[in-house]
């Protein structure tokens, strides 16, 4: 873009050009009146006409000159945000994994749910305000129901003891298809009694390529978005406090409303 001190420039020689131009005018026009002859009047009438000329000149060469200027500045900015609309897009499978890690985790039930959806289920979110609280997702395609837990654990493999906690909710919800989306997977013998039970354990990787082939960019953008976090009560946006231990998020709403989630990604 153009720089302020040279635009500054031109504008001065614009009203100096139209300045020294009205002056020839008043000149003339004095010295016709002061009696001069008339073949003297012709001459600096002549001189003045040249001068004014070049005045005129040198004013379209300055506002041709900024009319150039400002299309190159047009030209410049629809690049830049090209290119920032191609950086915001830019996702990957590795760059969702890493993404996934350093989201709350509401915002990880949410792009679960997202991604369900978008492969044609109907999904229900059960209210919750703590993480790892109870049902999570209740999912629908064909007929068939299944039972979705979100387990934001960046370092927590997912144990049997969690397993066997969703194959009960499961009977006491009568579905019979059930899964656990994390981040790190199972541990050995949890995979192996989840296989027993139908149940899938989805691993960040699987989920971020699966989220790949669903999800278009501006929504990936939307959902992975680092700095804007919604309350799990009310959905309001979330205003970040640093006074404490650690740096927590804490309802706009507050204290009407008391949601809360702490600002460290992943366990």
């Amino acid at each position: 873009m153009g720089e302020p001190g040279h635009n500054r420039k031109k504008q001065r020689l614009e009203r100096l050009t139209g300045v020294c131009a009205a002056l020839l005018c008043l000149m003339a026009v004095a010295l016709s009146v002061a009696g001069r002859s008339v073949p003297e009047l012709a001459r600096l009438v002549g001189g003045a006409a040249s001068v004014a000329a070049i005045g005129v000149a040198l004013y379209l060469a300055v506002r041709l000159g900024r009319l150039f200027d400002d299309a190159a500045e047009k030209k410049a900015a629809a690049k830049s945000a090209a290119a920032s609309a191609g950086a915001a897009t830019a996702w990957t499978t590795d760059r969702i994994v890493g993404t996934l890690g350093r989201i709350d985790w509401y915002q990880f039930e949410k792009f679960c749910a997202a991604v369900l959806r978008a492969e044609g289920n109907e999904v229900e979110r059960k209210p919750g305000e703590k993480p790892d609280d109870g049902a999570e997702l209740i999912v629908k395609k064909d007929g068939r129901t299944m039972l979705v837990w979100c387990r934001h654990w960046r370092t927590w493999a997912v144990q049997e003891k969690v397993v066997r906690e969703l194959v009960a909710a499961m009977k006491r919800l009568v579905v019979s298809h059930g899964a656990i989306y994390t981040l790190r997977g199972p541990t050995r013998v949890a995979a192996e009694f989840a296989e027993q039970w139908g149940i899938d354990v989805v691993a960040e990787r699987p989920l971020a390529s699966r989220a790949l082939a669903v999800l278009d960019p501006a929504e990936l953008t939307r959902l992975l978005d680092l700095q804007t976090h919604h309350c799990p009560r009310c959905e309001s946006v979330m205003v970040r406090q640093t006074g404490g231990v650690e740096p927590f998020w804490i309802c706009s709403n507050y204290p009407e409303c008391r949601g809360l989630i702490q600002d460290s990604g992943a366990k």
